[in-house]
C-alpha cells in the first residue's frame, strides 16, 4: 500500500511540474505598439529640427564674428587688444578655453556627419556633412 501511495504521490508531483512548465509556454507577451506618425507630425518635427539648426547657426556665427574681430584687432596692431594687454596667465587660460571650444565643435561636426539626416536612399546630407568636417 505504501508503494502505491508513494508512486501516486510522485506521479502527482511530476504531473504538476509538467503542467506548470507547459503553462509558461502559453503566456502571451505584450506586443510593443508601433507608432506611425501622421504627415502633420512628420512636418512639425522637420520644423523643430529647422528651429534647432537656426539656433546653432546663430551661435556659430557669433563665435566666428568674435574670432574675426580678435584677429582684426591683432592685425591692426591695436594696443588695447586682449593679446597686448593680457598677462601670460590670462593668455594661457584663454588659449586653453579656445582649444576646448575648437575640439568640442569638431566633435559635434563628426557626430553630425555620422548621423543619417536624410530619409532618402542617396544620403546626400550625410555626404555633404562628412566633406565639411575634413
Amino acid at each position: 500500500m505504501n508503494r502505491i501511495t508513494l508512486g501516486g504521490f510522485l506521479a502527482a508531483i511530476c504531473l504538476m511540474s509538467l503542467s506548470f512548465s507547459v503553462e509558461n509556454e502559453f503566456v502571451v507577451q505584450k506586443k510593443e505598439k508601433i507608432f506611425y506618425p501622421s504627415n502633420q507630425q512628420y512636418i512639425e518635427l522637420d520644423g523643430e529640427i529647422i528651429d534647432v539648426l537656426n539656433s546653432c547657426i546663430k551661435c556659430l556665427v557669433d563665435l566666428q564674428r568674435e574670432a574675426i574681430a580678435e584677429i582684426n584687432l591683432y592685425l591692426e596692431g591695436d594696443k588695447d587688444s586682449f593679446l597686448q594687454c593680457a598677462t601670460k596667465h590670462q593668455k594661457a587660460k584663454a588659449y586653453a578655453h579656445k582649444r576646448k571650444i575648437r575640439s568640442d565643435l569638431h566633435a559635434i561636426f563628426v557626430q553630425l556627419s555620422a548621423m543619417n539626416l536624410s530619409t532618402k536612399s542617396d544620403n546626400s546630407n550625410s555626404i555633404y556633412l562628412s566633406s565639411c568636417v575634413q
